[in-house]
């Protein structure tokens, strides 16, 4: 991880305004190593789940895994031996091996390595008596398996559309380069400190049952056009809730989304839209004056958020971010002021329903 985040400071900063021509400055060894970092996190929730689930290994049909149609060497010993084993043992090693680093200049290891899971995640759904040679009848993509994958996936969690293969986009490989992978590293650590405000934020209006989607997230504004941020939206509305927003960004997080800019621009929109609500449903007559300033600045960015390049969208949500935590730190402690200058009566309060279970419980 600190090899990655040092090569993400030798690219051109800021990464969402590179230009395809520094692509000359990058090494052959240094894409390598961005190529196989994007590749262990677009298959660590697929490979999580077999880890995690060790009756699925039940279900495979261990034939359908036929060594004969790999090239690498070290993938095609392993893939011999879970056939002959019917153990999750040697694909864990190999996975040890992919997150590692190892043979990190060897495209024939990560393409078999993503064929092998391809294989056991296709083999769990296909007849005992469909054959290895039918499962992989072309040579797929890298990206095409890993979206094959994910239809896979998608179907054991609720929080998304369910799509048919051909809506994945089954893209080549060689379109994801170097700096899609390096831009959606940087967004993940550029925008964490929002996305866990936002998880407590999401607590929050649950736990106090804001109606905030009546009056905000169904008049927003924004016509989203991508086909994934506009279920993500028709569900928030549906549901009321931010889960269906941390749902989609964990996606994001797990390079799901990577070299897809459309999706990528109406996410933070969207992101922006949601903390600007939110800040408007936090002020109160005495946290105004304390934000007063902004607002003009945050209300102008949100007109004109379409025409807004990446970095002054970024902007857009650090200013609303900031201010929420402000006034998240102000209720905490005027909630522990409050506290400390009415004690007795702060506790009588917590302690009135409990005497009363108490009672009731003696005169059953």
């Amino acid at each position: 991880m600190r090899l990655l985040a040092f090569v993400v400071l030798c690219v051109s900063i800021p990464c969402y305004a590179i230009n395809t021509t520094h692509e000359k400055c990058i090494n052959s060894f240094t894409r390598d190593i961005y190529y196989r970092y994007y590749l262990t996190q677009r298959c660590q929730e697929s490979v999580e789940l077999l880890k995690k689930n060790p009756n699925i290994w039940k279900t495979i049909d261990f034939d359908n895994i036929e060594a004969g149609i790999f090239e690498n060497i070290i993938v095609k010993e392993k893939a011999g031996l879970i056939q002959k084993n019917h153990t999750s043992q040697h694909f864990i090693e190999l996975w040890h091996q992919m997150k590692s680093l190892r043979h990190v200049d060897d495209s024939s290891f990560h393409q078999d390595f993503i064929k092998l899971l391809f294989m056991i995640y296709k083999s769990i759904e296909q007849p005992a008596a469909q054959k290895a040679s039918s499962l992989v009848t072309a040579p797929y993509s890298i990206e095409r398996m890993l979206s094959s994958i994910d239809m896979h996936i998608d179907k054991l969690r609720s929080n998304v559309p369910k799509r048919s293969s051909s809506e994945y986009a089954l893209s080549d490989s060689s379109s994801i380069t170097t700096d899609d992978i390096a831009l959606n590293y940087y967004l993940i650590q550029r925008l964490d400190k929002s996305i866990k405000l936002l998880s407590i934020m999401h607590q929050d209006l649950a736990a106090s049952r804001i109606g905030w989607f009546d009056h905000a997230m169904c008049n927003i504004g924004i016509n989203f056009s991508h086909e994934r941020i506009n279920y993500c939206f028709n569900q928030m509305s549906m549901h009321k809730n931010l889960a269906p927003f941390l749902h989609t960004w964990q996606e994001y997080a797990r390079f799901r989304h990577a070299g897809d800019a459309h999706f990528l621009k109406e996410m933070l929109m969207m992101l922006f839209a949601v903390y600007k609500d939110l800040l408007f449903v936090k002020i109160t007559e005495e946290t105004e004056e304390f934000i007063t300033s902004e607002m003009s600045t945050i209300l102008d960015l949100y007109e004109h958020v379409n025409e807004l390049p990446l970095d002054e969208i970024l902007h857009a949500i650090d200013i609303t971010t900031d201010k929420l935590l402000l006034l998240q730190s102000m209720d905490k402690k005027v909630k522990q002021s409050w506290d400390q200058q009415y004690p007795v009566l702060f506790h009588t309060f917590l302690a009135l329903p409990i005497a009363y279970l108490i009672i009731k419980t003696c005169a059953l």
